[in-house]
């Protein structure tokens, strides 16, 4: 999870997964505040905008309070993106109701 500045709030890793998994989730969090929308949906966002941040993947996904993004959430290492952006969905589900 990374704050509105980009910055990380907190990051869990699973024991004996892949270190590149956490730089997976850094990049997917990044580009889903950047682009206000899930990181998936990068592949369709401005090239400029793209560029400095790296491949679309599904998984991420901006945090709202109201119509304004505050943070992003990702998971990576999933066998498939969209499981990964499942698990990104149920994380924000648990914490909504505090996000002010």
């Amino acid at each position: 999870m990374i704050d509105q500045e980009g910055a990380p709030i907190a990051m869990v890793s699973g024991d004996g997964a892949a270190v590149i998994t956490q730089r997976i989730a850094m990049g997917k969090a990044v580009i889903a505040l950047k682009i206000k929308a899930p990181s998936a949906d990068g592949a369709k966002a401005d090239p400029a905008v793209m560029a400095p941040l790296g491949v679309a993947r599904p998984g991420g996904l901006p945090i709202l309070a109201g119509a304004d993004v505050v943070a992003a959430i990702a998971v990576s290492g999933a066998p498939s993106g969209q499981t990964d952006e499942g698990c990104a969905k149920a994380g924000i589900a648990k914490i909504q109701a505090r996000v002010k």
